[in-house]
C-alpha cells in the first residue's frame, strides 16, 4: 500500500492518543487513507471519525485503488460518518449516513477492508458508499469488500446505518463480506445497486450472521440462475437471522440461503421470495410497505410498530441474541412508538418521542 507523505500524516487531527484508544478526524480523502495506514499496525483501539463531506477514491493519494485497510493486530477499529466541527467531538452533534459519503466514481472498489491478523473487530457506521466499481477479477464487492487473508479471519463486524447505493459489481454489487466469526448488518439501506451476475450483498461468517432492520429495494441482479439480492452463503454450522427487514421491487429472489445449513430464521421481514431451507418461518408479510420517497414508512404503513422485538432474556434462544442499536439509518431513536418498525427508518410517532434510546 502505498505510504502518504509526512505533510499528510501531519494534516490528520489526532483527538486523543492514550493507551486504549486513538481518535482520528478526516476531513478529505488523503487524510482518510493516511488514517487508514496508521492503524493498521495500531495494537490499540482506534476509530476514525469523517467530517461531513465527499471523500473521492481517485482523490486518496493513489490513483486507481479505493481506500484500503490491511490490519497486522487484532485490535477494534471503527469507522464512523456524520461528524461536525474542527474536532469531530460528540457536544457538536451529527448529521445522518448521507452527509458522509465514500464515492468510488465509478471505477474503483470503493472501501477493502482485509484481516491480515485474526480476532480483529470492525464497525462501520452511519456513512453512504456509492459508486464503487468492481468488474476486473475477480470482480466481487463495489462498494465494500471484508476478507480474511492467509487464513486470518475477523472476530466481529458491525454495519450500523450504512447507505449502499449505485454501486456496481459482478458479484455483491454492494457489500461482500465473508471470513469473519460473527457478521450483523443493521439499520442500513441498499438502494439502485446492480450486480452483472448475482447479489446485492453476500454475507458469510463461520458462526452467525444477522441481517436485521434493513431496506433492500430497487437493486438489479442479472443472473440467470440461483440468483438473490442478499446471499447467505455460511456452511451448515452457521446461525442465519434475517429479521425485520423490508425487501421490496428486487428483480430476483429476495433472499438465498446457499447450502445445507437448517439454521435459517426468517422472521419478520416484508418479503415476496426466497429460497433455501429455513428453521424458523415467522411473522413474514408479502405486502406493499407503504414507504415515502426517503424509505421512511407512511403512517399508515403496516411496517410500523410490527417488527420482532430481540429478547433481553439471559436465555434467549440463539436467534433472539442480538441488539436493535440505539438509532435508525436517519440518527432518530430505533423505537419511537409501540414498539419496533420494519426497516432502516423509523416512523417517528411525536406522541411517542422521548428521546429514549434502547
Amino acid at each position: 500500500m502505498k505510504i502518504l507523505n509526512s505533510s499528510v500524516i501531519l494534516a490528520l487531527f489526532i483527538l486523543c492518543i492514550d493507551v486504549h484508544a486513538t481518535v482520528y478526524c478526516v476531513s478529505d480523502a488523503a487524510e482518510f487513507q493516511s488514517a487508514l495506514a496508521q492503524v493498521e499496525n495500531s495494537a490499540q483501539s482506534d476509530e476514525i471519525r469523517l467530517r461531513v463531506g465527499t471523500y473521492h477514491t481517485a482523490d486518496n493519494g493513489s490513483l486507481g485503488n479505493g481506500f484500503a485497510l490491511q490490519n497486522s493486530q487484532p485490535a477494534p477499529v471503527k469507522i464512523s460518518g456524520g461528524w461536525l466541527g474542527a474536532g469531530c467531538l460528540p457536544r457538536d452533534g451529527r448529521l445522518p449516513a448521507d452527509a458522509t459519503v465514500l464515492h468510488g466514481g465509478d471505477s474503483d472498489i470503493v472501501l477493502t477492508i482485509t484481516a491480515g491478523f485474526s480476532g480483529l473487530q470492525v464497525t462501520i457506521e452511519n456513512l453512504t458508499i456509492s459508486h464503487g466499481y468492481a468488474h476486473e477479477a475477480p470482480g466481487l464487492g463495489g462498494g465494500l469488500l471484508m476478507l480474511g487473508s492467509n487464513n486470518h479471519t475477523f472476530h466481529h463486524v458491525l454495519i450500523d446505518g450504512v447507505m449502499f447505493q449505485n454501486n456496481n459489481a459482478e458479484n455483491a454489487s454492494a457489500l461482500l463480506l465473508g471470513d469473519a466469526e460473527t457478521v450483523h448488518v443493521r439499520n442500513s439501506v441498499f438502494f439502485d445497486n446492480d450486480a452483472s451476475d448475482n447479489g446485492t450483498a453476500i454475507l458469510n461468517a463461520l458462526t452467525a450472521v444477522y441481517f436485521t432492520n434493513n431496506t433492500v429495494i430497487q437493486n438489479t441482479v442479472q443472473g440467470t440462475q440461483d440468483t438473490a439480492s442478499v446471499i447467505f452463503s455460511s456452511g451448515s454450522a452457521v446461525l442465519n437471522v434475517v429479521a425485520n427487514n423490508i425487501f421490496a421491487e428486487e428483480v430476483v429472489w429476495d433472499v438465498g440461503f446457499f447450502g445445507g445449513n437448517i439454521k435459517n430464521h426468517l422472521l419478520f421481514n416484508v418479503i415476496s421470495q426466497f429460497f433455501g431451507p429455513l428453521d424458523s418461518n415467522l411473522g413474514n408479510l408479502d405486502i406493499d410497505p407503504m414507504l415515502n420517497q426517503d424509505l421512511s414508512p407512511q403512517m399508515n404503513s403496516p411496517v410500523v410498530d410490527s417488527g420482532f422485538m430481540p429478547s433481553t432474556h439471559p436465555n434467549q434462544p440463539p436467534e433472539g441474541n442480538w441488539l436493535l442499536g440505539q438509532l435508525d439509518l436517519l440518527r432518530t431513536p430505533r423505537l419511537s412508538g409501540h414498539g419496533v418498525d420494519r426497516g432502516a427508518i423509523e416512523f417517528l410517532d411525536e406522541i411517542f418521542d422521548h428521546g429514549f434510546e434502547e
